[in-house]
């Protein structure tokens, strides 16, 4: 699964086979981590995502030898910024015929399954300053429209109410996993009196709720 080159010092040309043999035996198990590596990673790509080994599958298999070449896949995407890629995962790409950058360490992360289908894009939001968590005020205002909601007349009135066009009586579809909460947008296809179809797009539009400025 790849090649390893030892090289010993010009300035030392008579070093005996005994001194070089804990560096060759270093190299030998290197070299074997990586073929196993390797394996595992090429066999989990063609997998479905639900057959794919878990995090705490991939934690303890062959014994953990693969939790460093994970490790550092992880410090080459988790740090902003972070552009040198470690010996290990620079191997496991180049063995895998892939860029030795840190977007290779996310596709073979998630492709995996040791990260989320979503991890890679959530990955780019963290970089561009984006956290996943919402802070205080907006939770509050959250739950305080969430309980106007539920009461008759507790919301502000829609501004925008005489451009609306009820289209509830459409079948919508949308792409999503079965894990998705935040359904935002979909599709529907409306038969037209001549015989056409009109496509409809339909977009969440949480300006009916939160005005500019407001949390």
């Amino acid at each position: 699964c790849g090649a390893l080159l030892l090289h010993t010092s010009a300035g030392a040309p008579h070093t005996s086979a005994r001194a070089l043999l804990p560096e060759i035996q270093h190299a030998v198990r290197v070299l074997q981590e990586l073929h196993e590596a390797c394996e595992a990673v090429e066999e989990s790509f063609d997998l479905p995502r639900e057959d794919k080994p878990s995090v705490a599958e991939w934690s303890t298999m062959l014994d953990g030898r693969l939790k460093p070449f994970f490790h550092q896949l992880e410090r080459c995407v988790n740090k902003p910024g972070y552009s040198t890629v470690e010996p290990l995962a620079a191997l496991l790409m180049k063995n895998l015929s892939m860029p030795v950058n840190c977007q290779s360490a996310e596709q073979i992360l998630v492709r995996c399954g040791q990260w989320g289908p979503h991890h890679f894009h959530d990955g780019l939001l963290r970089r561009a300053g984006v956290t996943p968590h919402f802070s205080e005020e907006v939770e509050k205002a959250a739950e305080e429209l969430a309980e106007a909601a539920a009461i008759d007349g507790a919301l502000s009135a829609d501004k925008n109410l005489e451009n609306r066009v009820d289209l509830t009586h459409l079948k919508v579809f949308t792409i999503d996993d079965a894990l998705t909460v935040e359904i935002d947008d979909g599709i529907s296809v409306e038969a037209l009196s001549d015989g056409r179809h009109r496509i409809w797009v339909h977009i969440a539009d949480p300006s009916r709720l939160v005005q500019p400025g407001e949390a």
